[in-house]
């Protein structure tokens, strides 16, 4: 491990906000902003920053809305791992 990735490695492993996996010879940084339940009633996602939470609730009312919220929340995680992050999963 080079002395700048084990510098970085100490950093995150101290702020808690990434971690360091190790897939074959490439250290690969995972970014978790928060967590996910798809099993709470209403479903959510709450993202997680040094001043505050914020969380979205999935919880549409109508005939078709079940199949509305659980759409627009794997759309939303979709996104975020689009994005190169990640959510811990609370269900």
């Amino acid at each position: 491990m080079t002395e700048e990735l084990a510098r970085m490695k100490h950093m995150i492993e101290n702020s808690g906000d990434a971690n360091i996996l190790l897939e074959g010879n490439d250290y690969l940084l995972v970014m978790c902003i928060g967590q996910r339940d798809a099993n709470a009633k209403p479903m959510y996602i709450e993202f997680w920053s040094f001043y505050h939470h914020d969380k979205v609730i999935f919880d549409k009312q109508g005939v078709f809305s079940q199949n509305e919220n659980i759409e627009d929340f794997h759309k939303l995680c979709r996104i975020i791992n689009d994005y190169g992050y990640t959510i811990y999963d609370l269900s």
